[in-house]
């Protein structure tokens, strides 16, 4: 789950809590009031094959 100022946020996939790792960006001028930027990296399951 990620803390956020906006609350608790839970990523799920087909129902079911996801893993995922983050990594921070840069800040850029196009919002300074930010305390900081990240990227959520989540790997998706493999889809079944279509039968």
């Amino acid at each position: 789950m990620l803390n956020t100022p906006l609350g608790t946020i839970e990523i799920k996939i087909d129902g079911k809590a996801a893993d995922y790792d983050y990594i921070e960006i840069p800040k850029d001028k196009t919002c300074l009031e930010l305390d900081g930027r990240y990227a959520i990296i989540i790997s998706f399951p493999t889809a079944k094959p279509i039968k």
